[in-house]
Formats: C-alpha cells, structure tokens, sequence
C-alpha cells in the first residue's frame, strides 16, 4: 500500500473527482520502497499540472490534471515507465506499480 499526501489546493482542483479517486483504507504492512508520495497542484500558463514526490527519494512525477477521473491509474503508468527508465529491473518496477492498487490518501499539512 502506498500513501499520497495532497495538498488543499489539489482537492479543491479534483472537487467531486477526490472523492472517487481517493479513499481512506486500512492500513496494512508495506512493502513497497517508495510508499510516501506527496501530491501539490501546479498551474502554467492556464494548464493544470500535479506534481507527485516521493518522500524519501524526492523522485518526481509530473502529469497533466485532465482527465481527472483516471489520475491515479495514469500516475501508476508514468511511474513504471519513469522506473524502468532509471534502469530499475522490470519486477521491482511492477512491485511499485502494483503497490498502488491499495492507497491511502490524507490531507497534506505544511
């Protein structure tokens, strides 16, 4: 299981799409290396923008808002092609990717 941090600038952009995307679930033992991500919402130019990093790592993704509805199922293919991009071996990459079927989400604090 993986844990997102988003900011409240972030939840008020996703509106009703927080809701589904994101649910509180139990927590459970983690395995994955990369389990604490913060998530903060970045505009340019009129373009929305969520810019995820890895707490421990600072590894960052960088993905475009729209659509909202399938945010954290593009995030999960970004970071495996990121991943296998830094030459990390393909079952590691799938273990981090499939960390992300169970997240837990809270609100970030700054």
């Amino acid at each position: 299981m993986s844990t997102l941090r988003r900011t409240q600038k972030l939840i008020n952009a996703l509106g009703k799409s927080d809701e589904k995307l994101f649910s509180a679930n139990p927590a459970n033992n983690d395995t994955s290396i990369l389990r604490s991500w913060n998530a903060h919402l970045v505009i340019f130019s009129r373009l929305r923008f969520v810019l995820f990093v890895n707490e421990k790592t600072l590894l960052t993704v960088f993905i475009y808002l729209k659509p909202k509805e399938n945010l954290l199922f593009r995030f999960q293919q970004v970071l495996f092609k990121e991943l296998l991009r830094l030459e990390i071996p393909v079952d590691k990459a799938t273990e981090q990717q499939n960390s992300w079927r169970t997240v837990l989400c809270c609100k970030f604090m700054q």
